[in-house]
């Protein structure tokens, strides 16, 4: 049997000049702040895995 994988939420404080930034690039993308945002921090977790510095379980 398939272990169904369930969505996570998370909490975050912004600098206000970090948060403004995001939502542009998510404007420029077409996209929410929410889903630019989870977008950045998976592909930031994949580069950790690549380069050895975090396993997963």
């Amino acid at each position: 049997m398939v272990k169904a994988q369930m969505s996570k939420r998370i909490s975050v404080t912004l600098p206000d000049r970090t948060h403004r930034l995001l939502e542009l690039l998510a404007e420029k993308e077409g996209t929410s702040l929410s889903d630019l945002s989870s977008y950045i921090l998976r592909k930031a977790v994949d580069l950790a895995l690549e380069r050895g510095e975090i396993k997963d379980t």
